[in-house]
């Protein structure tokens, strides 16, 4: 859609027409930010929520970190012994018990496996990372990203939504919104909750219905709400 000035002072929204003739109407520009609102509305979680999965994203951390370290001292102990088995048969090649041709072939091949190593290696570290902290962005953000939107002008309104959404598609009256991991499971956690809030006329958010007492292990909230965050943060 692109935007048009009508009467010198209204803008209005309309489809650009780039397959052809199209039927939907203009939309006032006040009416489209009004609607996007609501897009990042449905991304929104109390703040009692976003503590708990806070705790969840601790616990999994904790889980994380001790699966790449078995891992990584693994790959390193592999490391390790290919590289002494290029030194052994390069002493050997050095003191004429193999000929230069299967001295070439084992480097080559124990080179091309410590290559593969290194890879594993790196990816292990990388994954390593402290996600917990970038979870907590998120989900703060997710907790606050509509009344910032509120507050907004209209150029950071469009940061934001280009943050949240990778595309929305408008027809007619509906806005449908393309949202970028992890936001679309977010909405779909929303959603989900609300439905349930008017299945049951609760007043209260739907999460407080199942989340664990106590000292209950806080990784059932992740698995309980599907919210696969640790991965795709």
């Amino acid at each position: 859609m692109t935007a048009e000035i009508h009467k010198g002072k209204y803008i209005y929204y309309r489809c650009t027409g780039g397959r052809g003739k199209c039927r939907q109407p203009f939309i006032r520009e006040e009416e489209v930010a009004l609607r996007l609102g609501r897009v990042v509305k449905a991304i929104s979680i109390d703040e009692s929520l976003v503590e708990w999965i806070k705790e969840a994203l601790k616990a999994s951390h904790a889980q994380e970190n001790e699966y790449h370290k078995r891992v990584t001292d693994d790959l390193k102990k592999e490391l390790s012994k290919l590289e002494n088995r290029i030194a052994r048969v390069y002493e050997d090649k050095l003191d004429g018990n193999i000929q230069d041709s299967e001295w070439r072939t084992l480097h080559d091949r124990y080179s091309l496996e410590i290559e593969g190593i290194k890879g594993r290696l790196n990816r292990h570290i990388d994954a390593n990372i402290d996600y917990y902290e970038k979870g907590s962005i998120i989900l703060e953000l997710a907790q606050d990203a509509y009344n910032q939107y509120l507050k907004q002008s209209n150029g950071e309104k469009k940061k934001l939504l280009d943050f949240v959404l990778s595309n929305c598609i408008v027809k007619g009256d509906d806005f449908e919104p393309v949202y970028r991991q992890p936001f679309d499971l977010l909405a779909v956690y929303r959603e989900k909750e609300d439905q349930e809030k008017r299945r049951l006329g609760q007043k209260s958010p739907i999460h407080q219905l199942w989340r664990p007492q106590g000292d209950a292990n806080p990784n059932f909230v992740i698995q309980d709400m599907d919210l696969r965050l640790l991965r795709q943060i």
